[in-house]
């Protein structure tokens, strides 16, 4: 479908202001100019088994704007799908680490209702999550997680990795409540007569009608819509079909659908349909569907509501076919729809299909709010990509940060970046030379997205043609150090912009800061060592030897950088890490010694013997560094390694107490 016209993007699909075409040679045109204003709205058509329905016309729609009938002047179905390959399975196709945006398809962001779900409805969720991801997951699908209790920010960045995904949801951390215990608020209007579940008055006695919900009503329904908004704003700038799956089992009572209409507007102009699973799961008993009685945004934003499921045989199957693709419906709307005096009004819209057995799933309405007719473009800056839960990959980016802690420094991170030089843009200057010109952000952030610390710097290298070579060759390497305040568990993140194209790229680290001052045995990270690594300033925590005008030098090492830590079998590398609170105070002279053991898969590929860690001549016994040298095997096959640095205090009566730290690596042919 191609025009020349204005128009209103409101739809499910839209994607960044640009023209796509999708592997079936279809026009994904969502950015086009018009002079008259044109309202585009999503639909999915299933029918009664909960297939899509993908053969319809215009003329088997009919679609209305507040009661009057609208003429549909385009009518096109976009599909989303992509078979596998003849005698390939969705369990084995092969995931990308990195996707590119021309290729992601779709988009999901799983909420998962940690606050309301119990134990084993919890478990219902992951199980569905992992269900979907080995069976149904396809080749251009981004996922990332939520749990809501984990605060508003605690966003997974979004990846197409199975095995990452596999590791997120192993980590992510259950509720410990059990599902006997009424914990939540159940706004069911059934009563139950001893054991099971508390009961709760219905949600008429709770919310006075057509009034806003207050006390702890509103603050449910506070804490379930600032998650769900976030997502949504996470969602906006993301590529493909966008699917929120709100992941719930408590009814979380309702209200007037008007007060769901702001963030439903919020949801279209995003491109984000709402689905909800009632992870209850198989319900023993019979009765009234729960739909009615959880927040009204899967009927409002076009997505579909799933209960009774048996989501460990299923995973997220209704809503992975509901979103293989979808109905795009455009419309001219009456005469000032979008003005600024209709900008608080929501004008509801409903679509019916004359073929009969037909299920439809779409938008209700829209806010009248006008949309600027010329979308202003603007540079990304650091502060929105650094904090984005998406990953920019405009500049490819590779991140590596470990924590140290020194008396006089206090807590620091070592981050190593290294960035492939093909994107770079370098400035040609009248003598010959070059330039190019770097700045860089890094910061540590809680799972709520709150910054705790950060640092800016900006880097302008002169170069020659020789260098430039290289550097589009083996790319470049910077590093940074950051004060950090205090001890805890962190993303780091780090962001570096191009300042002559202003391309960006982020990349981020999950950090677990040990709290040193305790006066337990703990370990700093593993830290890589290169040739030219001043390894003291780790020890001593200096950050003025984070010294610029070296950083420039930096890319000849670009294999062995500690961003990169790829390697031939046959290669090696030297580590080091500090141990800290070896010996009690006023105590004997630690006894100390040190293994590494190298995993792959997750299990164990090779063990070091124990080694005694000698600590003569060391001026703090409270802080013994340990430097190694880790030769790999020539008959190591390729792939991710992991490497191990396990620490033993041995103590009195043959106990022992003991702290390890891991780094990954690669070997590549």
């Amino acid at each position: 479908m191609k025009t020349s016209a204005v128009r209103i993007l409101l739809c499910s699909g839209c994607l960044w202001s640009a023209l796509m075409t999708n592997s079936n040679g279809q026009e994904r045109d969502f950015a086009i100019k018009v002079g008259v204003e044109e309202v585009r709205i999503d639909a999915v058509i299933l029918d009664n088994k909960g297939k899509q329905i993908t053969d319809l016309t215009a003329a088997d729609f009919e679609l209305y704007q507040d009661g009057k009938p609208q003429k549909i002047i385009a009518c096109t179905y976009v599909n989303e799908y992509q078979k596998p390959a003849p005698g390939e399975s969705p369990k084995a196709t092969q995931s990308k680490s990195e996707l590119p945006k021309e290729e992601v398809r779709r988009t999901f962001v799983f909420v998962i209702d940690d606050i309301n779900l119990c134990f084993d409805y919890y478990n219902n969720a992951r199980m569905a999550v992992k269900k979907f991801v080995e069976t149904q997951m396809q080749t251009g699908d981004l996922i990332a997680i939520i749990q809501n209790g984990q605060g508003t920010g605690a966003l997974q960045r979004f990846t197409s990795d199975k095995q990452k995904i596999f590791s997120i949801l192993k980590d992510l951390w259950p509720p410990a409540k059990p599902c006997t215990s009424g914990f939540g608020i159940d706004f069911s209007s059934s009563s139950s007569s001893g054991g099971g579940a508390a009961t709760f008055k219905p949600a008429e006695d709770i919310l006075i009608k057509n009034k806003k919900p207050q006390g702890q009503l509103k603050e449910s329904l506070d804490a379930q819509t600032a998650v769900l908004d976030y997502a949504i704003k996470a969602l906006q700038d993301m590529p493909g079909r966008k699917s929120l799956v709100f992941m719930s089992d408590h009814v979380m009572g309702v209200g007037p659908d008007y007060l769901y209409d702001e963030i439903s507007d919020r949801a279209m102009r995003a491109g984000v349909v709402i689905d909800t699973l009632d992870m209850k799961g198989l319900l023993v008993s019979g009765g009234s569907s729960a739909s009615d009685r959880y927040l009204p945004l899967s009927k409002k934003t076009g997505g579909i509501f799933v209960e009774n499921s048996n989501f460990f045989i299923h995973g997220i199957k209704p809503v992975d076919e509901a979103s293989k693709g979808y109905y795009l419906l455009s419309y001219i709307p009456p005469a000032n729809t979008f003005n600024n005096n209709s900008r608080d009004i929501y004008h509801r819209v409903r679509v019916k299909v004359k073929r009969g057995g037909s299920e439809v799933h779409s938008r209700d309405g829209f806010m009248g709010a006008p949309v600027p007719s010329t979308p202003v473009a603007r540079a990304t800056t650091l502060q929105e990509a650094i904090l984005s839960p998406f990953q920019y990959n405009d500049l490819e980016l590779r991140l590596s940060s470990g924590y140290a802690y020194a008396p006089r420094a206090g807590y620091f991170l070592r981050s190593w970046l290294h960035l492939d030089g093909k994107d770079l843009t370098f400035t040609d200057e009248k003598n010959g030379g070059h330039i190019l010109s770097l700045e860089l952000m890094t910061l540590t952030a809680s799972a709520g997205n709150s910054v705790q610390d950060s640092r800016g710097q900006q880097y302008r290298f002169m170069l020659n043609d020789a260098e430039v070579s290289r550097i589009r060759n083996e790319g470049i390497d910077l590093n940074a150090y950051l004060p950090v305040k205090k001890p805890g568990a962190y993303y780091v993140r780090a962001a570096v912009r191009d300042m002559a194209s202003s391309k960006v790229g982020s990349g981020y680290q999950f950090l677990r800061i040990q709290d040193v001052q305790d006066r337990r045995l703990s370990l700093s990270s593993l830290f890589v060592l290169t040739p030219d690594e001043n390894m003291y300033s780790i020890i001593s925590g200096n950050v003025a030897m984070d010294r610029l005008s070296d950083i420039a030098r930096k890319w000849e090492a670009s294999r062995s950088s500690p961003a990169r830590r790829s390697y031939l079998a046959g290669e090696g590398f030297d580590y080091m890490a500090i141990v800290y609170n070896p010996k009690p105070k006023g105590g004997p002279a630690p006894n100390l010694e040190s293994q590494f053991t190298i995993l792959k898969d997750g299990k164990e590929f090779y063990s070091g013997n124990p080694e005694g860690i000698d600590p003569r001549g060391i001026d703090d016994l409270g802080r013994i560094p340990i430097i190694k040298r880790m030769d790999l095997n020539t008959q190591m096959e390729e792939g991710t390694y992991q490497l191990q640095l396990k620490v033993a205090e041995k103590q009195a009566k043959g106990k022992s107490n003991s702290t390890y730290q891991t780094i990954d690596f690669e070997i590549r042919k």
